[in-house]
C-alpha cells in the first residue's frame, strides 16, 4: 500500500495565479493530478530549475529512486525533447504504483 500523507504533507497543484484544486495526499492521487490537471501546472511545477514533484516524492513520500526517475523526465523537458503529451504520458508512467 502506498504511503499516504495528510493535508499539511499534501501536494498541492498549482499554476502561477494559485491552486488548480487538485492535490495529492499519495502517489496514485498524483498520477491523478497528472492526468487532469491543465499542462500549464505540470510546465509551473517543472519551471527553471525547479522540479517540485520530485522534491515532494523524495521528501515527503520518502521514494528516492522514483524522485530520481522523475527528475530524469525534468531533464528531458528542460532540454525541449519531451514536450505536450508525451511529458504527461511519462509523468503518469513514472508514478504508476
Amino acid at each position: 500500500m502506498t504511503k499516504h500523507v495528510e493535508e499539511d504533507k499534501a501536494f498541492w497543484f498549482s499554476v502561477e495565479t494559485g491552486p488548480t484544486g487538485f492535490v495529492a495526499h499519495n502517489l496514485e492521487e498524483m498520477k491523478r493530478g497528472f492526468r487532469h490537471v491543465p499542462m500549464k501546472s505540470i510546465k509551473f511545477h517543472l519551471r527553471d530549475e525547479k522540479n517540485d514533484f520530485a522534491a515532494w516524492v523524495r521528501e515527503v513520500m520518502e521514494e528516492a529512486e522514483l524522485a530520481d526517475r522523475i527528475q530524469k523526465i525534468k531533464e528531458e523537458f528542460s532540454k525541449g525533447s519531451l514536450k505536450g503529451i508525451a511529458l504527461r504520458k511519462n509523468l503518469i508512467k513514472t508514478v504508476t504504483v
